[in-house]
């Protein structure tokens, strides 16, 4: 059972979702929008948070599906470790949302991580990579 159970304790409102501080959006997706989030007490300071409001996408048998489906996705994926995988914390249910909560592996994306892997080598750099090479 990957969506669980509503938890009236929680509180849910714009700024704040189950102790986490929401920060600025960082990109809406299909189901969402994700968030950076902290909070000040517990193990955990910093991490992402997909928003998904369930008005919108749990109306459907099909939507409720495609979200199951993603969670149960990211609970297989914990066991394996991967430098580009961003792993599943948590998943709150409130009475208006759910919320996916994952690791927060730094400010860039995978795609300027991307971009920045497949600029050119500069000469100053090159140099830098002979001179190692020969210690």
């Amino acid at each position: 059972r990957s969506i669980p159970r509503i938890r009236m304790d929680l509180e849910d409102d714009d700024e704040c979702v189950a102790g986490f501080h929401l920060g600025p959006k960082l990109l809406r997706g299909f189901f969402g929008v994700s968030h950076v989030a902290t909070r000040q007490e517990g193990r955990l300071r910093k991490c992402i948070m997909l928003v998904i409001d369930k008005d919108r996408h749990t109306c459907s048998f099909t939507g409720l599906k495609m979200i199951n489906h993603h969670i149960q996705l990211m609970q297989d994926l914990i066991n394996l470790r991967h430098a580009n995988l961003s792993h599943l914390v948590a998943v709150y249910h409130t009475r208006r949302r759910l919320v996916v909560c994952t690791e927060f592996c730094g400010p860039r994306t995978l795609y300027s991580r991307l971009k920045l892997r497949d600029r050119p080598v500069t000469p100053e750099a090159r140099q830098g990579l002979g001179e190692a090479a020969v210690r």
